[in-house]
């Protein structure tokens, strides 16, 4: 009499358990090879800041985000001179601006008429302007590039003359001697630039364009129109980076002439502004920049806001609306961090104007905004 064969005796399960023993050391080696997702995250290349800022896409782990915390923070660390300089940058800026309101005002240094101040035209004519500003300078770095450099130039010892007239004629009281001090001053750092246009003296011109713009823009438009203003180049900005992607190109050609309306943040002591390469070339080949960059309309467009704000309504304000941006530019790094391409103003504008929101409830000044057009 013959019974059923018991399972370690039937064919078919034999030959199974033969089979996955020959698989087992494949699938090892294949576990071996396949990176986790956090030993990706780390393959991730730092972006840098960027005026409005762009990166290389990174690649991205099949689950879990671009970067894990863990190595967002070693970022961080890695690269917290080149951060504290930018923040060091954006707070001085402010505070600048902030201090020469009064000043700037009794020696009439204004965008617009008091009177006009509260008009949303004059909004819409400046953000109008940038636009065509901005079409010129792309059309000129595709035809003629070194007519890029004598139009910055240009505009830079313009306005860096009616900065320095508040603080002459305070010292003074003297048109004529004004005037010549303002003048001098101008065409020194001007000079600078043209002559050794090394990272320090871009900085140093920088700020002070910065402050000083801010306050001319803080004391000459109302609460109102500078919120419209924010909003539209928020909106322009994100536009700028994520659709058309033109914002690169704009900043190469402006640092390929070296021309200071950006502010450059070194990772090492040994860089050179000068022998700064192609934005561009660096994204296209994947390098790693030296130093990080921040346009000047990061620092004035929420600044008009700040300083405004200080004006019209008090430091109490001001410093809630500077809170509230250093909050924006907290975040906007940390996506820098992850190595993704960011628009710098819709977080800067949007942390501003709610730290901006935020003070008016705290300290119960009312909110200033009237409209005119």
């Amino acid at each position: 009499m013959t019974g059923e064969p018991g399972d370690d005796e039937r064919p078919d399960i034999m030959e199974a358990e033969k089979l996955e023993e020959e698989q087992a050391p494949l699938e090892a080696e294949e576990v071996e090879l396949t990176p986790s997702a956090g030993e990706a995250g780390k393959e991730h290349e730092v972006g840098e800041a960027l005026g409005t800022t762009g990166a290389k896409e990174p690649l991205e782990a099949d689950d879990g985000p671009l970067m894990p915390e863990k190595d967002i923070m070693e970022a961080f660390m890695a690269n917290r001179m080149p951060l504290g300089m930018m923040f060091a940058f954006f707070i001085l800026a402010q505070l600048f601006g902030m201090t020469v309101t009064t000043l700037f005002d009794d020696a009439g240094v204004r965008a617009i008429e008091e009177e006009d101040s509260d008009k949303a035209s004059y909004a819409i004519f400046y953000f109008i302007f940038i636009l065509a500003f901005t079409g010129v300078i792309l059309w000129l770095a595709t035809r003629h590039p070194k007519g890029i450099r004598y139009i910055f130039l240009g505009a830079v010892g313009m306005t860096l003359f009616y900065i320095f007239v508040p603080f002459i004629w305070w010292a003074t009281d003297n048109s004529i001697t004004t005037t010549s001090w303002s003048l001098a001053l101008a065409i020194c750092l001007i000079y600078g630039l043209v002559r050794f246009p090394e990272w320090y003296i871009v900085d140093t011109t920088g700020l002070i364009m910065a402050g000083g713009v801010a306050a001319i823009f803080g004391i000459s438009f109302g609460i109102g129109p500078a919120l419209i203003l924010m909003v539209a180049m928020a909106v322009y900005d994100a536009w700028a980076v994520y659709h058309t992607k033109h914002m690169v190109a704009l900043a190469d050609s402006v640092m390929e002439q070296k021309v200071p309306i950006l502010l450059v943040a070194p990772k090492k002591k040994e860089y050179s502004f000068i022998k700064q390469g192609s934005l561009q070339d660096q994204l296209d080949k994947g390098e790693e920049r030296e130093a990080m960059f921040m346009g000047l309309g990061d620092l004035v467009i929420p600044g008009m806001l700040i300083v405004g704000a200080r004006f019209h309504l008090g430091w109490g304000v001001a410093f809630a609306a500077l809170f509230g941006a250093l909050v924006g530019l907290t975040v906007l790094m940390s996506y820098v961090l992850k190595g993704k391409p960011q628009a710098g103003l819709p977080l800067l504008n949007g942390g501003t104007i709610g730290g901006y929101i935020l003070g008016v409830l705290v300290f119960d000044t009312g909110w200033g905004i009237s409209w005119q057009l």
